[in-house]
């Protein structure tokens, strides 16, 4: 399994893209929490990068919280619930820290991809690849998306990019297996 929120399974807990969906709240009433006077003295680990809360405002730890939350819903299947948390968390930190933004629009991209809105997922992969060029679990499920949606040339050329860039060996293998199924499809 990979290191975070990825397809078809979703979600490890975080301890470990578009218009605005329907059901978000709008930027304008997302109230604007006060630092905290006592900030969290700990940190998080979301991928292989950890995320400092010490310190942090209060409105990256909401969107942490979120995260937390979004994970016990996916994780229990509730893939609409999980999708409003992180609508909301990408909200609350406006990608103020590129790598827990990246984080959060993969998720939303896989949620997306199990509430079967794959455009939506292609758009969040793709905004969590600007925030996060490095992360290649944003390739490798864009890349599952585009076969969903019967796109096989861009599913080829992300998983081709998954694959050259991958340096754990399992890994490169899935990415290598999907590519020949997809190759297969065309």
């Amino acid at each position: 399994m990979k290191k975070s929120f990825l397809l078809p399974v979703l979600l490890v807990p975080i301890i470990a893209r578009m218009t605005m969906p329907a059901g978000a709240v709008p930027p304008s009433i997302l109230p604007t929490l006060p630092e905290s006077s006592t900030p969290a003295e700990e940190s998080v680990k979301v991928n292989e990068h950890t995320i400092e809360l010490k310190g942090a405002s209060a409105n990256k730890v909401k969107a942490v919280e979120l995260l937390n939350e979004a994970t016990i819903h996916a994780e229990a299947g509730e893939f609409p619930d999980a999708a409003r948390n992180l609508e909301d968390a990408i909200l609350y930190l406006n990608d103020s820290d590129a790598k827990l933004a990246a984080a959060l629009h993969m998720n939303l991209g896989s949620c997306y991809y199990h509430l079967g809105k794959l455009h939506e997922a292609i758009g969040e992969y793709e905004k969590a690849a600007k925030l996060d060029p490095g992360e290649l679990e944003i390739l490798y499920n864009e890349g599952l998306v585009y076969e969903k949606l019967k796109r096989y040339d861009d599913a080829v050329s992300c998983l081709k990019r998954y694959v050259a860039k991958q340096p754990d060996a399992k890994l490169q293998h899935e990415g290598v297996a999907a590519l020949e199924r997809i190759e297969a499809l065309k």
